[in-house]
């Protein structure tokens, strides 16, 4: 079909040019890129029979490039490569700014890395940011290609109405229009043109997502807190519960109210939700004072539903002295404070911290978590904590978690899979990283896979494989890491995988314990707690 084979040509067409313009415009500086970009999205506001109209102008027999093309035996004009070089013009911005959103999307750096490794600047652009902003390239290119198969005006003028040369499916509705009987043949002509973009349109949304989050979880506590790697989908996940993301399928309540239910077709608007959200950026309005910032979200409630007063807040947070300035007059720690404050005064059921001390120093970040505190114990609001970073020793230290380690003490969690089962004397072999370990008995066949919990506590650690001794497990590894907490030492050894176990500064000294030594973890059989069976394998 023509119109198939214009889209497809007028999407190759568009393409090179969109990488090339859209590269100058999101790495480049110049005089006239405003004028450029302004230029490149006239075919926007354009009416398409102007567009077509100066086509003509240019590239018609007696256009200002005519006696170019005539003497290359190339006609454009009337001719199906018109119809290409129409839908090209008119569908180009749409190819250009996801082309050049995807392109700004890939952090500039990467590049100058590419550069140090040896690569020059074409290959490092073609290595490293094309092939990280392709989804943007698709993108664009289903734009492209739909907008091309409903492009009517400026084709019927440079490209005319030629029946099997320049007919796409657009003119040819419009030549049925105009017939007796054409209206059943109109009707057909709709339906395919519809299906045809509206699965362009699909295909270019299902491709711009590309990140999957399953998450299944029930928040009891004043604190919670989410700990992953950056892109693990920490901030989507507040994103989630705020509303300023739709989830595909699943559940999100609140003290007992739906938020969102795919099933039910509930989706709560985020400022129905009453969640509070500290930002990592904290994001003040900065045309708005403290106090104005503050007073943002309450001023929109109610005030029987207004929970804290202005005053209360403020000197919780002591930023009294900081009402009347703005935002750029304030310092990062005093910028997280008013963050804090503005959340707090809308009176939030919960409240969402994302990362909000990551870009802070040491020093601002200890001011700071008193203030957290306050919030914790003086009004009663739970909270749902991105961590922003750090190793598991750093985390462990912290003084919000220190006393829980005191009190709970380590877990390390392991995936194993059973060798063999001995019901007669009570216990499994399971291989744990290339090791053996023997663990209470539990009725599931060879092959089943487990997580299982050994905590710190019950490690002991030997220079030597022991003999002579009833603990029936000794993990062979490496001291990987040893560190102080509260105290204490934990000792990280790597046994396939870490396995943190704690002991005295004491122990530490008379056995001589260092990074890099070779160790032996023992763990009796019968302190190994067993945890939910992965995999599909049943129970006998």
């Amino acid at each position: 079909m023509l119109s198939l084979r214009v889209a497809f040509c007028c999407v190759l067409l568009s393409l090179v040019p969109a990488v090339l313009l859209g590269w100058l415009l999101a790495r480049r500086e110049f005089p006239l890129k405003i004028a450029l970009d302004g230029l490149c999205h006239l075919p926007l506001v354009l009416p398409p029979v102007v567009t077509g109209y100066l086509l003509l102008l240019l590239f018609g027999r007696r256009g200002v490039f005519g006696p170019v093309l005539a003497a290359l035996d190339l006609q454009l004009a009337f001719d199906w490569k018109g119809a290409v070089l129409a839908s090209a013009v008119v569908g180009f911005p749409l190819m250009l700014r996801s082309v050049r959103l995807g392109i700004e999307s890939v952090d500039p750096r990467l590049e100058r890395v590419a550069r140090t490794l040896g690569a020059g600047p074409v290959r490092a652009f073609l290595t490293v940011t094309l092939r990280l902003a392709a989804p943007g390239l698709l993108v664009g290119s289903l734009l492209t290609f739909a907008r091309s198969l409903g492009e009517f005006g400026a084709t019927i003028t440079f490209a005319a109405n030629i029946a099997g040369q320049t007919r796409t499916i657009p003119s040819a509705i419009y030549t049925y229009l105009n017939q007796p009987d054409g209206e059943s043949r109109v009707v057909g002509l709709i339906v395919v043109s519809v299906a045809l973009s509206l699965l362009a349109l699909v295909a270019s949304e299902w491709s711009a997502r590309r990140f999957a989050l399953d998450v299944d979880i029930e928040c009891h506590h004043a604190v919670t807190a989410i700990y992953g790697p950056s892109g693990a989908g920490k901030t989507s996940l507040l994103n989630l519960v705020a509303g300023l993301v739709q989830p595909d399928a699943g559940e999100i309540s609140l003290d007992s109210q739906t938020l969102f239910s795919s099933t039910q077709r509930i989706d709560l608007p985020p400022e129905h939700r009453r969640v509070g959200y500290v930002f990592q950026d904290d994001l003040l309005f900065p045309h708005l004072s403290t106090e104005e910032n503050l007073c943002y979200g309450r001023d929109l409630l109610p005030a029987a539903a207004r929970r804290f007063a202005l005053d209360q807040i403020v000197d919780l947070l002591e930023i009294g002295p900081l009402l009347k300035r703005r935002p750029g007059h304030l310092s990062g720690g005093e910028r997280q404070r008013v963050a804090l404050g503005r959340a707090l005064l809308t009176s939030p059921r919960l409240l969402l911290m994302d990362e909000p001390l990551a870009s802070l120093d040491q020093g601002l970040k200890n001011r700071i978590i008193p203030y957290l505190c306050h919030v914790r114990d003086a009004l009663q609001i739970p909270i749902l904590y991105v961590v922003a970073h750090g190793d598991f020793f750093t985390i462990a230290a912290h003084p919000q978690v220190l006393p829980l380690v005191e009190e709970h003490g380590f877990e390390n969690v392991l995936d194993v899979e059973i060798a063999a089962s001995d019901a007669e004397r009570g216990v499994c072999e399971v291989r744990c990283h290339g090791q053996q370990l023997k663990i209470p008995y539990c009725d599931y066949p060879a092959g089943s896979r487990l997580f299982i919990g050994i905590r710190a506590d019950d490690i002991v650690l030997a220079r030597q494989r022991p003999e002579g001794l009833s603990v029936r497990n000794a993990l062979q590894g490496t001291i990987s890491t040893i560190a102080d907490v509260g105290g204490k030492r934990l000792i990280y050894v790597d046994v396939g995988r870490r396995l943190a176990a704690k002991t005295t500064p004491e122990a530490i000294e008379e056995m001589q314990l260092s990074i890099g030594d070779p160790i032996y973890c023992l763990v009796k059989t019968h302190s190994i707690r067993l945890g939910p069976q992965l995999g599909r394998a049943d129970k006998r």
